[in-house]
């Protein structure tokens, strides 16, 4: 048997070799300036991270040689560690930046790239000043500006945007400070105390650019992504027409002291498994059977970090002390696909190889296929799984996301007749556009996610009466207790809704207004409020509610 661990140190060792021959650099056309796209010439491998951040930099006018720029920002390292994307950009007059004509490049770059959620805004000098003085009242898809300089409008009223400003000019930071609504907090940063991703960091000491950018990285650039996931984000966006995407934090596994290994086994004989394990250090010698175990499930052939790196669990992982790995369930490239014996089979390696590890104490959570396929897992690994957690995914009969048929389903509901239990959790984005509205019935695909629930609540045995109406309930077409509206400070609503057996809790509904087809991380935290009150008596099987 083959089992290979290969480390996220070792395999970054190669980014303090990096030079001006490790990148690429083409010319992008069509967009009514110069500019050029710099970006490492290597193919990414599975010890990269995902939401790879992508850089617009204005540097003070016109340019000859893209490459003095990144040079100068002391960049190539970092593009080559992060797969990031560099973008040096000419005034469109080949001299200075104007508002009008340089705006419409911008914009068509953001229309060439598509999907925008990890934009970086660079400017030193008169690039810092158009930034300042236009890009910033047009951030409503960037993620972070770093200016280097500059002046600014002081009657402009900005997007909110986390922003580095080197420099001494008041007025340049007070705008940003304004944007942000942020209050000092001290050490040359203002925070928003109710969102703390949107902040300010003001650095006056002279230093090189190469020294201010890595600061800025530090303090702000490496803090969040941006992502719009008011509709479904994949099919794109009016970029012109929208409103600012939603500050997402970025997940720096150093910062939350956990450990991430790449984990390549031949576990049931027809080929590779690739998982990602993330280990808090806190819990490398935590004592026998004391830690939670949260299994994730990327979507429809996304990338295996996927939920890792966008979920918000890693986050919660360190902070709530438990353990998380996400499999590559589907199969990719050389990786098998694993099925569900070979998720069992994968788990349980995990148990094996993690003693700490409480085995009445293990969870699972996806993404839409992978939500899908948590709810098969829940309908065929009950005695595995003490809970499980589906974001955007419900129930459909098909192969290809893992699920077994409804005849399957249905001979699996006779057979626990509501003698095995597990608790359930779904969240749905009310402007997804694959699970939009209450149906009138289940036969169609607007109906997976009222199905999942109904097979789930019917292997419990729960009496849940008439389903799919929504005179019962315009949210979850049939009767809930525990209904609440909740505002979130991401402008969303949760409306909340609780199914009960014998006054357990065993099936808990969000619908998330207004949200497309992804990830929310909020959703998490409240995917894990809900774990945290079930286990499974390792001997019985039993599952135990926790007050």
């Amino acid at each position: 048997m083959r089992y290979r661990i290969i480390s996220l140190a070792l395999a970054l060792l190669a980014v303090f070799t990096v030079s001006a021959q490790n990148l690429k650099t083409e010319t992008v056309d069509g967009v009514g300036a110069k500019v050029w796209r710099i970006t490492a010439d290597r193919a990414a491998t599975i010890a990269d991270r995902t939401v790879n951040p992508t850089y617009f930099i204005y540097y003070n006018g016109a340019v000859s040689d893209p490459m003095s720029v990144v040079r100068n920002l002391g960049m190539e390292r970092h593009i080559d560690a992060y797969l990031a994307a560099v973008y040096v950009i000419n005034p469109a007059n080949g001299r200075s930046y104007s508002t009008t004509a340089d705006l419409e490049v911008y914009y068509k770059l953001l229309e060439r790239l598509r999907i925008v959620n990890n934009l970086k805004l660079i400017g030193k000098g008169t690039g810092a000043t158009f930034i300042n003085n236009v890009l910033s009242l047009h951030a409503e898809a960037v993620a972070g500006i770093l200016t280097i300089g500059g002046s600014v409008n002081a009657k402009l009223n900005p997007v909110v945007v986390p922003t580095y400003a080197a420099g001494r000019n008041k007025a340049v930071v007070d705008h940003y400070i304004r944007a942000n609504h942020a209050l000092e907090a001290g050490g040359g940063v203002w925070k928003n105390p109710l969102h703390q991703v949107e902040r300010v960091y003001v650095n006056g000491s002279p230093m090189s650019d190469a020294e201010y950018f890595m600061d800025a990285w530090d303090k702000i650039l490496s803090q969040n992504y941006r992502f719009n996931n008011y509709t479904t984000w994949y099919e794109g966006t009016d970029l012109r027409r929208t409103k600012p995407f939603e500050l997402v934090s970025y997940v720096m596994f150093d910062r939350l002291h956990i450990e991430r290994s790449i984990v390549e086994e031949n576990l049931c004989g027809w080929g590779d498994f690739l998982w990602y394990e993330y280990v808090p250090r806190d819990l490398q010698n935590a004592s026998r059977s004391s830690v939670p175990l949260v299994i994730l499930l990327h979507g429809n052939t996304n990338d295996p970090r996927t939920q890792a790196e966008t979920s918000g669990f890693v986050e919660l992982a360190s902070e709530k002390h438990f353990i998380t790995a996400e499999l590559e369930w589907q199969g990719s490239g050389k990786y098998a696909s694993m099925g569900t014996d070979g998720i069992e089979a994968t788990v349980r390696r995990i148990l094996e190889k993690y003693p700490q590890i409480d085995p009445g104490r293990v969870y699972v959570q996806g993404l839409s296929a992978g939500g899908m396929n948590t709810t098969n897992l829940c309908i065929f690994k009950t005695n595995l799984f003490a809970a499980g957690a589906s974001m955007a995914g419900g129930l459909i009969y098909d192969a290809r996301f893992n699920m077994d048929s409804k005849d399957e389903i249905e001979e699996q509901i006779k057979r626990y007749n509501g003698n095995m239990e597990i608790a359930y959790m779904i969240v749905s984005g009310t402007n997804d556009s694959k699970f939009t509205d209450v149906p009138d019935d289940d036969s169609s695909s607007k109906g997976w996610l009222v199905r999942a629930v109904k097979t789930i609540a019917d292997l419990n045995g729960m009496e849940i009466g008439q389903t799919c109406n929504p005179s019962l309930d315009p949210m979850f077409g049939m009767t809930v207790r525990d209904r609440r509206h909740v505002s979130t400070m991401d402008d969303l609503t949760m409306h909340e809704g609780t199914l009960y057996k014998d006054e357990k809790p065993l099936i808990r509904m969000i619908a998330l207004e207004p949200y497309g087809h992804w990830n929310y991380k909020g959703a998490a935290r409240e995917m894990w409020e809900f774990f945290r009150h079930f286990s499974r008596d390792p001997k019985t099987k039993k599952l135990i509610y926790h007050e």
